[in-house]
């Protein structure tokens, strides 16, 4: 089948010599001798006259497909147009569902229906006259249609390539016609027309530049599309001159991203159709009505085509290919999608051109990002540069559902079959005018104006389904008991079940039989699955469970051949292979199932599953499919291991049977019970471990425990490496083009959890061979196999690890690390990933400690080894490597934790842009302005140290030292703005009030007081903290030069900082030295300012009025300082408010201060 072909072709492989998936290659260039040509048609002769045309096709058949005549006989003025047609004509024709056809032949249309209509006769033809154009007329620019006038009337739409419209609302009425012009610029030139339903209101045309034109016919006006700019620029000169005869004209002045295809799509709603066109570069979907269009996407489908086809016929990258040229022909509507036609040709290999086709999944708005299937045919040409127009070809896709599609030229007509699509097609040599489809049949139209059928000659009655089967390439070596064993009658049983299981069983039976029953396996599936319009994203949905049920059914499929399982067939089972060779039953299962996947795709219920779940988890059902392939390969890994471990393995099954409660019966061995059930495969492994601990216990010899141990990881590692190579190989296969959003967590069965899960095997299983296998190794040869099995090990476990956080990271996207699940995932994956690098690192086998750390990521690692063995240059290899990851910033830190800051400035790292970036943050800028100095940028080095010196709190010599320097690097910049000179002001403030809290360090009965050994490792006083050490009790024998200092320290504060209580503080200062003295009860007023003279009070009011010309401000108030809560009950007394009084009036007169 075609479909299945497709996705089988097109499954990816891995390359033994690099990590990259790769397309399989196909067969090589092919020969003339080896082009199987089965049309029943002379390909010797290109020009047949008609006579022998019909002879020649009238009964012959071939081995495949049979070619006979379609509908009526040609129309006499159809032959004889044709006839006497100028040498250098080029007529063109086309043909449509209905059964209308319209040869162009000069200025001339002739359209005729070969089917019966109630208004028009078989035969009749019409000849219908062109406008005039300076360019030719091509079919491509014709279109016939229903006319409005009813059934069996049809109108008939044409345009010149200089944009001149001529609409015929009745074909029958020549002389009535409406005409539109559309006006075109430059070297512009119509050259495809598009035709949007209902047919009598729009059709689309497309300028050779890209210029979208939307014609309305009801009331035959237009208007221009315009599509993102420099997206249709033009149709490029080969694409032109395959329609135009070469016309200087018709070429694309631009020249870029030609159109190749316009093509009307699916309808959307009763309003709105979809529109496609294919450029050179990519394809283009439009959602387009009567009053409006929208471009909806743009996939680079031409990237596509070069990656897959460089892949897949040359085996290299494509950016490797420099001579490599693509090219996009055509496009086709199919099921769910469009098929496109591309070619490609490698000059640097040879002049062969290869062509391909590729399946995209285009329902809805949002852009594939991948072809869904990609297939390089069997057909090739050989490329002529200057005859590029012959390498053109064109797609023909019979119905949505076709098993078979053809390439077809001016020339020739190749017939690609869906089962083997990469083989030589059958070709025949045939001057072909045009091609179309109608009722599902591929008609070609001959050089004569003859219409052509092609269909294959197998049987769809043929009795022996087994002999049809045996044709395909996908039952090349498949025991066919699926169909041998299953008969038409119990099909037909099982499609009239109430069971939707037996349905769905019926109908995958039917799709396999015959191509026949393709229609009928279709209506099947969409009564069944009717329900399901839009998929659930809830798990275990009817289509989910039903799918699941059914590809677990063949995956535990039973021998049919055999015997000894007659009484154990369950009724109603689909049996995948006949074979009595265990290995080859495994191979049956395996190609039964990729059967099944294509059934599922090729019916539509491929992009409709959704979720299921699975050991208490859910999972993407065709990810659970792809498991279950997994688990078929792992089932071949412990078979072609069994018979060299037979001991081991046979202890191992029977001991997984007794926990099944499972016995042998009919001669059945332990081996066919447990190879049958496929699903539980995974069972036997935590078993072998277990078997190899307790014949651990006893055993002593060195060799025999290094045997056993070595075994067991054998076993494992092939089992677990051949599933998880599987699904790397096959992820295409198991891809869908609607994806599930969020995607679920994926948690392979190979890192499955639980105390029996194959994750905490695994990790036993390392932990035994470090213990046990790796201590009895005894010869270096032994050590290194079992050093290789411990890294085999280790990669499976991490691998599992990764794969499960890189689905957490795509479903929780940059918000990831903040997920609970996620940290506690990332963190057992770091213990894990600790553990098992660790007994290298041990055993110094640093080559395989840095395999593990480069691939999962262990930095530590990797940093480490560097350092230990001196290694600069690998480390600076891994910081380019990894610079996305953030390397950079953990080597970085990893050298501070370690105290080996002085490397970052003196190694290469100092060079490295990222390292700036590092040490400018919160936690590391104390390094930076090192790095500004070494880098001359003295700003940013006084900038941060300013930063630094400001923040500095715990040790006052450090901030005095970073002030300096912050002062000093801006000195040495050489900048002397203002800016500047106002910081470096501020800077010497600073410096002045370190300096005020070392003179007050500097009286040893307060650094007694304060306990401080170093004044320089002291903490950073603030103000308030120094004005209370100068005027507080630890301060003992304060003076007035202690007061004045206090006094000083509040021109360091800011007066409207609401944070300090500056007015509160002056008042409490003066409240101090004025409580230094006693004030006896009798004071004396007589002489008040003798009495004062000796105060603690007066001496610092005349110390600050000598040296300080701020006098007034340092000075309170009289009546705010007798009103200080500071003094208590002093303030209450006359004699001392008289005194206070009088001082202040002494002053006011001495100094005119007026306080």
């Amino acid at each position: 089948m075609f479909r299945q072909k497709l996705n089988q072709s097109s499954t990816p492989t891995r390359q033994a010599s690099q990590s990259s998936m790769s397309l399989r290659p196909k067969t090589g260039p092919m020969s003339s001798a080896s082009k199987r040509t089965f049309f029943m048609v002379n390909s010797r002769n290109r020009s047949m006259n008609q006579s022998e045309l019909q002879s020649s096709i009238a009964t012959d058949s071939g081995p495949e497909h049979l070619l006979s005549e379609y509908g009526t006989q040609t129309p006499l003025a159809v032959t004889e147009a044709l006839t006497l047609q100028p040498k250098r004509s080029k007529p063109s024709a086309k043909l449509n569902q209905n059964g209308w056809v319209w040869i162009v032949c000069g200025r001339k249309a002739f359209i005729w229906n070969f089917q019966n209509t109630p208004v028009n006769k078989v035969g009749n033809c019409f000849e219908l006259l062109l406008p005039a154009s300076d360019f030719g007329h091509c079919a491509e620019l014709v279109t016939v249609f229903e006319s409005s006038r009813g059934c069996g009337y049809a109108s008939c739409l044409s345009i010149t390539p200089s944009g001149t419209v001529r609409f015929w609302d009745d074909i029958s009425l020549e002389n009535s016609y409406t005409e539109l012009s559309i006006s075109s610029h430059g070297d512009e030139a119509f050259a495809f027309l598009a035709t949007l339903h209902p047919p009598e209101q729009n059709c689309i045309v497309a300028t050779s530049a890209g210029t979208l034109v939307h014609i309305c016919l009801n009331e035959m006006k237009y208007r221009i599309m315009k599509p993102a700019h420099g997206v249709l620029s033009g149709i490029g000169r080969r694409v032109s001159s395959f329609f135009f005869g070469g016309s200087q004209h018709a070429q694309s002045s631009s020249g870029s991203s030609p159109v190749c295809q316009l093509l009307a799509g699916e309808t959307v709603d009763w309003q709105m159709q979809c529109l496609y066109i294919l450029t050179e570069e990519c394809l283009q979907k439009w959602a387009v009505s009567s009053d409006q269009e929208k471009l909806l996407y743009e996939s680079p489908v031409e990237s596509m085509f070069r990656e897959h086809l460089s892949y897949a016929v040359w085996k290299k990258d494509p950016s490797s290919l420099t001579k490599l040229s693509v090219w996009l022909m055509d496009i086709q509507l199919v099921r769910d999608g469009v098929m496109i036609l591309g070619a490609g040709v490698n000059h640097e290999s040879s002049d062969e051109v290869f062509f391909a086709l590729g399946l995209m999944h285009t329902e809805g708005e949002v852009m594939p990002q991948s072809l869904l299937t990609f297939t390089v045919t069997g057909h090739h040409t050989v490329y002529e540069k200057d005859n590029e127009a012959l390498l053109w070809h064109h797609l023909l896709v019979p119905n949505l559902s076709s098993l078979a599609v053809f390439l077809y030229s001016q020339s020739t007509i190749a017939c690609v079959v869906g089962s083997k699509p990469d083989d030589p097609p059958d070709v025949v040599d045939f001057s072909c005018l045009g091609a179309g489809c109608c009722d599902g049949v591929p008609v070609f139209i001959s050089a004569q104006g003859q219409l052509v059928k092609i269909q294959e000659t197998r049987n769809e009655f043929m009795a022996n389904a087994v002999e049809i089967l045996s044709k395909t390439a996908s039952f090349s070596k498949l025991d066919t008991s699926i169909v041998a064993t299953t008969n038409l009658e119990a099909i037909s049983r099982m499609s009239g079940s109430s069971e939707p299981s037996s349905r769905l069983k019926a109908a995958f039976l039917m799709s396999i039989r015959a191509a026949a029953h393709q229609l009928d396996v279709q209506l099947a599936v969409d009564e069944l699955f009717s329900v399901v319009a839009t998929p659930s994203r809830e798990p275990g949905s009817l289509l989910d469970r039903l799918v699941i049920s059914l590809s677990q059914e063949m995956l535990d499929d039973y021998p049919a051949s055999d015997p000894r399982w007659a009484e154990s067939l369950p009724s109603g089972s689909i049996p995948t292979s006949s074979s009595l060779i265990l290995l080859h039953q495994l191979d049956d299962k395996l190609k039964a199932h990729q059967l099944f996947l294509n059934f599922l795709k090729i019916y539509g219920l491929w992009n409709r599953l959704t979720l299921s779940v699975v050991r208490d988890t859910t999972m993407a059902t065709r990810l659970l499919l792809c498991e279950h392939a997994e688990k078929i390969e792992a089932t071949k890994a412990l078979r072609n291991r069994h018979n060299d471990n037979a001991e081991l393995v046979g202890r191992a099954i029977e001991m997984v049977l007794d926990r099944r409660s499972v016995e042998p019966v009919n001669n059945l061995t332990p081996q066919d019970l447990f190879y049958r059930e496929v699903s539980k495969v995974h069972e036997i492994m935590p078993v072998l471990v277990e078997c190899e601990e307790e014949q651990l216990v006893s055993e002593t010899d060195s060799r025999a425990v290094v045997t056993l141990v070595s075994a067991v990881n054998n076993i494992l590692k092939d089992m677990i490496f051949s599933a998880t190579n599987y699904r790397l190989a096959e992820a295409p296969l198991y891809q869908s083009t609607v994806p599930l959003r969020p995607e679920p967590e994926f948690l392979a069965w190979t890192s499955s959890l639980g105390p029996r899960g194959i994750r905490a095997v695994l990790s036993r299983q390392f932990e035994v061979t470090v213990e046990r296998g790796l201590t009895e190794a005894q010869s270096s040869q032994d050590k290194g196999v079992v050093s290789q099995q411990m890294l085999d090990l280790s990669d499976m476990l991490l691998d599992g690890y990764r794969v499960q956080l890189d689905s957490l990271k795509a479903r929780f996207g940059s918000s990831n690390q903040h997920d609970p699940h996620y940290v506690e995932v990332f963190r057992k994956y770091e213990q894990e990933r600790a553990a098992v690098i660790r007994p290298f690192m041990i055993g110094r086998q640093y080559e395989r400690a840095t395999a593990l750390a480069e691939k999962y990521c262990d930095f530590a690692t990797l940093v480490h080894l560097c350092d230990e063995l001196n290694n600069p240059e690998r480390l600076q290899m891994y910081m380019e490597k990894f610079q996305n990851e953030g390397f950079s910033d953990f080597v970085y830190q990893w050298h501070m934790s370690a105290g080996k800051r002085g490397k970052l400035l003196k190694s290469d790292f100092s060079s490295n842009p990222s390292l700036k970036g590092f040490l400018h943050t919160r936690e590391n800028k104390y390094l930076s302005w090192l790095y500004d100095i070494s880098a001359n940028d003295y700003m940013q080095a006084h900038d941060t140290l300013l930063d630094l010196g400001r923040e500095e709190t715990e040790f006052l010599g450090k901030k005095k030292t970073l002030l300096s320097l912050s002062k000093l690097a801006a000195l040495a910049s050489g900048d002397e703005s203002d800016e500047i000179s106002h910081v470096i002001d501020e800077i010497n403030q600073e410096q002045d009030l370190i300096l005020h809290q070392e003179q007050l360090m500097a009286s040893p009965n307060m650094r007694e007081s304060l306990a401080v050994q170093d004044p320089d490792n002291m903490k950073v006083l603030s103000v308030a903290q120094l004005i209370d050490l100068y005027i507080g009790e630890y301060n003992v024998g304060a003076n007035e030069f202690d007061f004045k200092k206090a006094l000083d320290l509040l021109s360091f504060v800011d007066k409207t900082n609401s944070d300090f209580p500056w007015h509160e503080t002056l008042l409490q200062i003066w409240s101090k030295a004025i409580l230094c003295d006693g004030w006896s009860h009798s004071l004396s007023t007589t002489d008040p300012i003798e009495h004062c003279r000796d105060t603690m009070f007066y001496k610092t009011l005349e110390l600050v009025l000598a040296e300080d010309g701020n006098a007034e401000e340092l000075l309170p108030n009289v009546d705010e300082l007798l009103s200080s809560e500071f003094l208590g009950e002093l303030r209450h007394r006359s004699d001392f408010q008289c005194l206070l009084r009088a001082v202040y009036e002494h002053v006011n007169r001495m100094t005119g201060l007026g306080l």
